[in-house]
């Protein structure tokens, strides 16, 4: 089952934030919730609930696996494993890390790293030189392709030659999370942390609250065009949010903790 961890750190003004942003451990037997298999040629794709490669060393633990030997010698082909799509732009910095495992046969099969920069793929790393034990790959700056449906794609290709295979495990997407308190004129926010009423003032005319998780996912969105309001935050679980404040042309974002 898929597993995301979420930290954030002690409320202070002009702060940032390390936040593991989306970690998966492939630690279950089917494809993790939002994630996607594709076969990109032959019958073989990624498989879950084993740490067992094809051949040579496992994995510790269950891993995504990529068996092309499984898929017998009359089929070649690959496959791709893509993480859930992220909002990231609220991030200052972000880091990619995942263990990995490629096995190829006669020279033949790699495994590609691409990341989505909202456009098109970009490649961040490309194994295909040696068979490779299961390795921890050191974390990669993704920060210039930070975009608002960040993803991560394994592609495991056997260059038309039927091949072993690859592996992938222990996933994370990392960050600095930056915010900015105070940036509207006279705004206050309280009390905090609130459990039910989340009050907003400022000196200058709000135009709209909104309230994200830590995934940038908006949970409320609010149109206020007043001096002041309340904001009705008791159907949030409980942790740390963001408030993310619009007042005549000036935007704030601001931290909040819902008891």
């Amino acid at each position: 089952m898929k597993k995301i961890t979420l930290f954030i750190a002690s409320m202070v003004f002009a702060t940032t934030s390390y936040a593991q942003i989306q970690t998966e451990d492939f630690e279950g037997d089917t494809l993790p919730d939002g994630w996607t298999s594709n076969i990109i040629g032959g019958t073989a794709e990624w498989a879950f609930g084993s740490p067992a490669m094809p051949t040579g060393d496992p994995f510790t633990s269950n891993a995504a696996i990529f068996d092309d030997d499984g898929a017998g010698s009359a089929s070649v082909g690959g496959g791709e494993l893509i993480s859930p799509a992220i909002d990231l732009t609220g991030y200052a910095d972000a880091s990619v890390t995942y263990e990995y495992s490629l096995q190829d046969f006669i020279g033949d099969g790699f495994l590609k790293v691409d990341v989505w920069d909202g456009a098109e793929w970009q490649e961040i790393a490309l194994y295909d030189d040696a068979d490779i034990a299961p390795t921890m790959e050191s974390a990669i700056d993704v920060t210039s392709f930070i975009n608002d449906a960040f993803q991560v794609r394994f592609t495991y290709d056997d260059e038309g030659a039927w091949a072993w295979g690859a592996g992938v495990d222990t996933f994370s997407i990392d960050g600095t999370l930056s915010t900015e308190s105070n940036t509207i004129n006279g705004f206050s926010m309280f009390p905090n942390p609130a459990a039910d009423v989340l009050n907003v003032t400022a000196a200058s005319t709000i135009s709209s609250v909104k309230v994200m998780n830590l995934l940038g996912q908006v949970v409320v969105n609010q149109r206020i065009d007043a001096l002041s309001d309340a904001i009705n935050v008791s159907d949030l679980k409980s942790g740390a949010y963001l408030v993310q404040v619009t007042a005549e042309g000036q935007t704030g974002t601001y931290k909040f903790i819902k008891q």
